[in-house]
């Protein structure tokens, strides 16, 4: 016998098998279906090699001649029951496994084994499937071939599921032909086997089967965190693809951690990343001691994803407030400090709830807006039917028709000079304005548009009216000096917003200090060549610039001394801070410290006269907020002006 392609195939297992543990991918019922199945191939090679490695012919001792009989009969049973893994690992990772509950798919999926099981089984009477002569060892009988026909049913199942994914596209090309690359290899060992039954390849072509499997669909390197174990994004997304696809019903848990970024600016990568290990850690044992099954994904840098197979068998509701309390209670890192990644939870019924993939990735993302202050867990189908999940599931249509058609308007807020003792200037705002569906809140489309790469085009749009507005006969008996507008940090790193600001100046005959720009604390990259420069370019020319939301990022008084700025704007929540002694002594001496270098403040959102007059009292130059005028529109802010600011 040729013994060396059995060697081969258990270092080939073997390898596949220490491969899996190194890379954690022992989580979730496909990966243990995966490991059950190399396991099981280790075995089988074995019982196809041992029987040539320890007993030597001929066989006239009877326990020996047993111990030789016993390890075929245990390769019969065994190399059918491969085949049989092999297919349940097909179902399972191409989220088919619910068909499982369907009785008649149950009985196709077991019945060639029960035949093959029946037929070595009845062996033990009639020797005519294979038979163990004392002299001439092992030879194979006239019911051979049954024993292949009955296992080539699953051989046939796996090509017609191959055939399945390919037209349902529940897998790419290369994945499911490594998966119905175990039909041809299993074809050409058994026609080896049947004309040159001295060349043991059987298994040899099984372990290459695996290790394409490994290597083209388990993919441990492109789909599997390398810090974490779990499964990424990546891997979810085609989930989530394949559960519509199927028609299986999910029930999926979000969880997003909204100081996750904060936190790991703060711990450090390192130590972060040991912070999410234990709690995932924590999260998986927790699902097993529900005993339903599960696939966990993460996604950079703190968000989790929990899919449970066919949620026939769903989390109660107590569960699920459970489970949410638990996952909150993990987010907390230092509670004497305060310091926790402030998780929130949501739950999606897939089909039931969203019946798109677009939907509830989107979801996965943008949940949060949906959470009511105090809570942390929200349904999907609380949020489904309301407008504000319209909007943000079409978003991308309305930002597309708004910068086509120009729905976008321009606010204006009066900003209100304490020395003065009148309006000196004003923040232009925009707005959008739907036509399906309405006013938007900036606060809703901006943030879209920046993710989608946007501001540049909706950039322009408030250039040309706001600068068009100073240049017009509107803005001369206002007794404004300036008009501020913000600058998003995709168009500051922009190579053309210079000649665009500095174009729009020009064609409307406007004064570069007429126009001062505004940059978000949160939107500042020091590092961004690109950022600096332009920001010095457009300092240059003659525009003054200031920073916004100033006590919202990180800025430090070396940040701010790299930047050409002329105005600090102190965000609402440090004005609102002044209700303690703490809070108020900050501002005071934020105040100092910024007017000692040079810049002047607007304090943003005031909204009381205490406020007012602590502000006043401390020296700050400018107050913008509701207590004076909220944000208008042009024609309303022109006829407020000139009835407040006491001009024609």
């Amino acid at each position: 016998m040729v013994l060396e392609f059995d060697y081969a195939a258990l270092m080939v297992l073997g390898l596949i098998l220490i491969t899996i543990f190194r890379k954690k991918l022992h989580h979730g019922r496909t990966n243990r279906l995966f490991i059950y199945m190399v396991v099981v191939s280790i075995v089988v090679t074995l019982t196809d090699l041992l029987p040539y490695v320890l007993f030597e012919l001929p066989l006239t001792d009877p326990i020996k001649r047993g111990a030789y009989t016993a390890l075929f009969y245990a390769y019969f049973y065994l190399r059918s029951f491969t085949i049989l893994v092999y297919l349940l690992f097909c179902l399972s990772k191409t989220r088919m496994w619910y068909r499982l509950h369907y009785r008649f798919t149950r009985f196709a999926v077991v019945a060639p084994y029960l035949v093959t099981f029946l037929l070595v089984t009845s062996n033990f009477f009639h020797h005519r499937l294979f038979s163990v002569d004392p002299y001439l060892g092992y030879a194979r009988g006239e019911l051979m071939p049954f024993l292949y026909i009955s296992s080539g049913f699953y051989l046939i199942y796996v090509v017609g599921f191959t055939v399945y994914c390919m037209k349902n596209k529940l897998l790419e090309p290369d994945r499911w032909l490594a998966l119905s690359i175990l039909v041809v290899f299993t074809g050409i060992a058994v026609l080896i086997q049947m004309f040159h039954g001295e060349y043991l390849v059987e298994m040899f072509f099984t372990s290459l089967s695996l290790m394409a499997v490994l290597l083209y669909i388990q993919r441990p390197e492109e789909y599997v965190d390398s810090v974490n174990g779990v499964m990424n994004y990546k891997v979810y997304k085609r989930e989530i693809k394949k559960i519509l696809a199927t028609g299986e019903r999910a029930q999926i848990f979000m969880i997003r951690f909204k100081a996750a970024r904060t936190i790991r600016e703060y711990l450090g990568a390192e130590v972060y990343s040991e912070q999410i290990m234990g709690m995932l850690d924590s999260l998986v044992a927790y699902f097993k001691g529900t005993g339903h099954e599960f696939d966990f994904f993460y996604e950079e840098p703190g968000n989790i994803y929990i899919v449970m197979d066919n949620s026939e068998d769903i989390l109660t509701d107590d569960k699920v407030v459970e489970f949410a309390r638990m996952v909150l209670t993990q987010s907390v890192i230092d509670e004497r400090n305060g310091l926790t990644l402030d998780a929130v939870m949501a739950m999606v019924f897939a089909p039931d709830d969203m019946a798109d993939e677009e939907s509830i990735i989107n979801f996965g993302h943008k949940f949060v807006q949906f959470t009511d202050p105090g809570h942390h867990l929200v349904r999907a189908a609380d949020v489904v039917g309301t407008r504000e999940f319209h909007i943000l599931n079409n978003m991308d249509d309305i930002l597309r028709r708004a910068v086509s058609q120009g729905s976008f308007e321009m606010y204006y807020q009066p900003i209100y000079s304490l020395r003065k003792g009148k309006f000196i200037s004003a923040e232009a705002l925009i707005r959008l304005h739907d036509p399906d569906y309405g006013m938007i809140s900036p606060g809703v489309f901006i943030p879209e548009a920046e993710q989608r790469h946007l501001m540049q085009a909706v950039g322009i749009h408030v250039l040309h009216d706001v600068i068009e507005f100073i240049g017009s006969r509107d803005f001369e008996g206002l007794g404004l000096s300036y008009i501020e507008l913000n600058l998003s940090g995709q168009q500051c790193i922009d190579k053309n917003i210079v000649n665009d600001i500095v174009g729009y100046q020009k064609k409307f005959g406007v004064s570069p200090e007429q126009i001062n720009l505004e940059i978000t604390e949160t939107d500042y990259e020091d590092d961004n060549a690109h950022f600096m420069s332009n920001l010095s370019e457009l300092s240059d020319c003659g525009f003054a610039l200031s920073l916004d939301d100033f006590g919202t990022g990180y800025s430090n008084i070396q940040r701010i001394l790299r930047l050409p700025l002329d105005i600090i704007k102190f965000d609402k929540t440090m004005i609102d801070s002044m209700e303690s002694l703490k809070g108020e002594s900050v501002i005071k001496n934020a105040i100092v410290l910024m007017q000692d270098i040079g810049m002047e403040i607007v304090a943003e959102g005031v909204e009381e006269w205490a406020q007012v007059d602590k502000l006043k009292k401390m020296g700050c130059d400018y107050i913008q907020g509701y207590y004076f005028a909220k944000p208008m529109p042009r024609d309303e802010f022109v006829t407020f002006l000139r009835k407040n600011n006491n001009v024609l």
